[in-house]
């Protein structure tokens, strides 16, 4: 996690998975972990910049999905199974810190 200077506050792991036809992102820090439904989000982020950036194809019961096409905007809507809470980002390519998914 950073802040809006791009200085590194915390890590941690992630992992996306499918569950009853709705797509999760799970945040996994030493102190706590996050639950998304990430389902409302962009098609552009869910099928174009998942699957491009992070190398991953979205699998349901066996079934693996490589619908790859490009469509903008590219938003992440986050809804906390927790809090209720719902977060919106927006990926922007020059906004992000080159290398850090290596």
């Amino acid at each position: 996690v950073y802040d809006k200077s791009f200085n590194l506050k915390a890590t941690g792991n992630y992992k996306l998975f499918v569950k009853n036809s709705n797509y999760f992102l799970s945040l996994v820090f030493s102190d706590k972990v996050c639950f998304y439904n990430i389902s409302n989000s962009s098609h552009a982020f869910l099928w174009g910049a998942i699957p491009t950036y992070l190398g991953f194809l979205w699998t349901n019961e066996g079934l693996t999905t490589t619908n790859a096409r490009d469509v903008s905007p590219v938003v992440m809507t986050a809804f906390d199974l927790d809090t209720n809470n719902v977060y919106y980002f927006n990926v922007d390519s020059t906004e992000f810190p080159y290398g850090i998914l290596n």
